[in-house]
């Protein structure tokens, strides 16, 4: 068996695609409404929570910067290297959309310059779909002084400030709360590497991810979703369901890789 932190990032891709489809079940929600999706109430339980595959992506990201950012690479080599992984199919997907729409050249350019997220520190009210890229380029800038200055020195401390200084923020800002209430995750993500080449328990994790889950959707369903979200506990929730949940899904691929039910394709 593999160190956990190792197994998680051998399956890595596998949890991102679950995450991709978890969020997409998540966004489908929506479509209830016509009678050929009616189906989807029955597993509503399970997917109305999938926004939380955005927590996936951050947690893992967060975990993949700290080890590319070990490696000590110059601020250009680090962030041309993310540029140029993310940005060609982001422009690609923001121009298409675009041309669908028949937009205005400013919004175009808002959004194509990942600016119109951001916006609202202007005074302007701009539509959010590409929030994440925008999101993740802020996480990038912010990530490279913040390893070399703060996290190499004080990992615990500086993780725990940065997580409390998001939550206070999303409170006093909530335009921004896609960002600022995910900034405790992509950072306890960068923490998880100084578990690379640990042992640890990990029953704990998942029996802490599934306890969180199981309460936050009696919460929702005693008294409705908005208590969550117009309080920003989801997030805090998420802080404790993600972790737990990542090593699941690394145990469970493991599982299906090493038997007949996977056919070692996992």
């Amino acid at each position: 068996m593999k160190r956990p932190i190792v197994e998680i990032l051998e399956y890595r891709s596998s949890i991102m695609a679950f995450a991709a489809f978890w969020i997409l079940c998540s966004h489908s929600i929506g479509a209830v409404e016509g009678r050929q999706w009616e189906y989807l109430n029955y597993f509503k339980p399970f997917i109305i929570f999938g926004w939380g595959g955005v927590d996936i992506f951050l947690f893992l990201s967060g975990l993949g910067i700290a080890l590319s950012l070990n490696k000590r690479p110059s601020l250009s080599q680090f962030l041309s290297k993310r540029f140029n992984r993310v940005y060609p199919a982001f422009f690609i997907a923001v121009t298409i959309e675009h041309l669908i729409y028949n937009t205005t050249v400013q919004s175009f350019w808002l959004d194509v310059s990942t600016l119109s997220y951001w916006s609202p520190l202007l005074g302007i009210q701009e539509k959010n779909t590409f929030w994440y890229v925008s999101a993740i380029f802020a996480f990038y800038l912010i990530s490279y002084p913040y390893y070399k200055y703060c996290f190499s020195k004080y990992p615990l401390l500086s993780t725990i400030i940065i997580s409390g200084l998001g939550l206070l923020l999303y409170q006093v800002f909530p335009p921004l709360k896609f960002f600022l209430g995910r900034i405790p995750i992509f950072f306890i993500g960068m923490y998880s590497s100084l578990f690379l080449e640990k042992e640890f328990k990990t029953t704990v994790f998942v029996l802490l991810s599934i306890f969180c889950y199981c309460l936050m959707s009696l919460i929702a369903w005693l008294y409705g979703g908005r208590i969550l979200s117009d309080t920003g506990i989801h997030f805090i929730f998420f802080i404790f369901i993600t972790p737990g949940l990542i090593i699941l899904l690394s145990k469970i691929l493991y599982y299906l890789k090493n038997t007949k039910y996977g056919g070692g394709y996992c």
